[in-house]
């Protein structure tokens, strides 16, 4: 009968680790401090890519399907500092930051 109770302890401080854990990654995905921290590796990333700087106002991360719409894109490319980069179209959607 002691085993039987000391299992039982042990499955619910598991699964209450688990639902904790579970919790505080919630949460911290839809911190500002994680929005901030993913909006700048994607800047990065996209500055890479091009060779160029690359800035990025906001956007709306899809956890689901791991893409980001990003919003207010401009692209510096070999324009002098201080000038004011060549106006691009609005990109909604880019692409997906994972792919299997």
């Amino acid at each position: 009968m002691a085993l039987k109770k000391k299992l039982g302890w042990v499955a619910l401080i598991v699964v209450m680790i688990v639902a904790g854990l579970t919790l505080m990654g919630f949460v911290t995905l839809r911190s500002r401090w994680f929005h901030g921290f993913l909006l700048s590796k994607i800047q990065q990333q996209a500055s890479e890519a091009i060779g160029g700087q690359v800035e990025i106002n906001n956007f709306n991360f899809h956890l689901s399907t791991l893409t980001a719409d990003a919003y207010g894109i401009v692209i510096h490319g070999t324009e002098a500092a201080g000038t004011r980069p060549s106006p691009h179209p609005a990109i909604p959607r880019q692409s997906a930051l994972w792919r299997p």
